[in-house]
């Protein structure tokens, strides 16, 4: 009798998650800056929240209508809890507050300040999924939070671009975002073994549909804006939202939530700040090296160490949960 051939080596899936949370982290790092020129007032932030994620839906709702995915990965009722609570917090509080916080601050600062997600992540998987964290997280989370506070206190100091410096106020409303998104996340993370396509359109309708009222409930049903503010923010929820929402759900299911947020926030931080210098012309000061030397080792601290004892929470063994996010 013939041995049994040997199963796919495992490095063979890590490596194509590290590929796709790559990808991810490219895509919204480019389009911070572009959302900064798209979402700027007048454009009503609860408005700009709607449009970001139900555009990037309506971008996928063919895909979804055009192929049913195989019986296995077909969404069931009891992940429709997960994937509607989600919507509730990364499609209307997070980009609300990401909008607010974006309007405030040179976009190379928002790059930087959504590592907190990180943070946020690993606290809900405490506080949530009664995750135990050992001494390398409690450095990483430390090394983040420094990160964090150096580029908060020197950027509202006048550290930052000072045609758009930072407030105080922009970097709450960040960490307010970074905060529900971790939330999104980790939500999500149960389902990510799901089609994708269909986690995305469902997500997205549903939480820009609710963002749409609010916004109308707030006076802003549809804002005098030119079209092309509106072309631009449509392209910013297609790729930032929608696309790369795509590749984090297929990463989380290769590489577990807190490696697929961690290579996807470096990236969307170091690109952010490359397409800020590119597309506004941002004087991205000095000081910025030593935060994301801070932040890049925090957040690959938190993600290269297992939990001490994982509790198969939302975080799939792998601990903490930078989305949406898209």
């Amino acid at each position: 009798m013939n041995p049994r051939p040997p199963d796919p080596a495992p490095t063979d899936s890590a490596r194509h998650g590290v590929l796709l949370a790559l990808l991810a982290g490219v895509l919204l790092g480019v389009t911070v800056p572009f959302a900064k020129r798209a979402f700027a007032p007048p454009m009503p932030p609860m408005f700009a929240a709607a449009w970001l994620y139900v555009t990037a839906g309506l971008a996928f709702l063919p895909a979804v209508l055009a192929r049913r995915p195989a019986p296995a990965r077909r969404l069931v009722r009891r992940d429709l809890r997960f994937v509607l609570s989600a919507a509730l917090i990364g499609c209307v509080a997070a980009p609300y507050a990401y909008v607010r916080g974006l309007t405030a601050l040179p976009s190379y600062v928002v790059g930087l300040l959504v590592n907190l997600e990180a943070v946020f992540g690993v606290l809900v998987a405490i506080i949530c999924f009664h995750e135990r964290v050992g001494r390398r997280r409690r450095a990483g989370l430390l090394l983040l939070i420094a990160g964090a506070v150096l580029t908060a206190a020197l950027s509202t100091r006048g550290g930052g671009d000072g045609a758009s410096g930072s407030t105080l106020a922009g970097v709450l409303w960040i960490a307010a975002a970074c905060l529900a998104w971790a939330f999104d996340t980790n939500l999500l993370a149960p389902v990510s073994a799901r089609d994708p396509r269909a986690i995305l359109v469902i997500h997205n309708f549903v939480g820009g549909a609710i963002a749409f009222l609010v916004s109308g409930c707030l006076g802003a049903w549809w804002p005098s804006v030119p079209g092309e503010t509106l072309a631009l923010g449509a392209a910013v929820g297609v790729v930032g939202y929608g696309l790369s929402l795509w590749l984090i759900l297929r990463a989380l299911a290769c590489l577990g939530a807190a490696r697929t947020n961690a290579i996807f926030l470096v990236t969307s931080a170091i690109t952010a700040v490359v397409a800020s210098a590119l597309v506004l012309h941002e004087s991205i000061p000095l000081w910025i090296l030593g935060s994301l030397a801070l932040l890049q080792g925090g957040v690959r601290l938190v993600a290269s160490a297992e939990p001490e004892e994982p509790s198969g929470g939302a975080s799939g063994g792998e601990g903490d949960a930078p989305g949406t996010s898209a």
